[in-house]
């Protein structure tokens, strides 16, 4: 599994979202399972290869 989900200390804005979150990830249950499990407020998957990989992918897909 890749890195896990970065707790945060505040629950995040609608608009940002996206901007931290991967929800087609593989392992987005997962992390949203450890984030209830540990009852954190929110979470980026911000740190994880997986998102970083997604954000590459959509910033090229735009550039088409």
């Amino acid at each position: 599994m890749p890195t896990p989900a970065k707790e945060l200390h505040k629950e995040l804005r609608y608009g940002n979202v996206n901007a931290h979150r991967y929800f087609d990830c593989p392992y987005y249950q997962k992390c949203l399972e450890e984030a209830v499990r540990k009852y954190w407020v929110s979470f980026s998957c911000r740190n994880c290869p997986e998102f970083k990989k997604y954000k590459k992918t959509q910033g090229a897909i735009k550039q088409r």
